[in-house]
């Protein structure tokens, strides 16, 4: 065994170290990044939900007035 071997074993121990370690990070960055990405779908998508309620409200809010205006003709026409 020549001298340099522990010191090669030793940086190559450190290179493994580092390179887990910048793979850690990464794949801790890339998760918040994908957290995040999901929680701006999610409130995109319950805002689009809360929209199309409120268009069906205001389609069952007409469709009841032109029943009232139908129903107050025929009223209107029977007299």
């Amino acid at each position: 065994m020549s001298e340099s071997e522990p010191v090669l074993q030793d940086t190559s121990k450190l290179v493994v170290n580092s390179v887990v370690e910048l793979s850690l990070v990464v794949t801790e960055r890339t998760l918040y990044l994908l957290s995040r990405h999901v929680k701006s779908a999610q409130q995109q998508q319950q805002q689009q939900q809360q929209q199309q309620q409120q268009q069906q409200q205001q389609q069952q809010q007409q469709q009841q007035q032109q029943q009232q205006q139908q129903h107050r003709q025929i009223e209107n026409n029977s007299q």
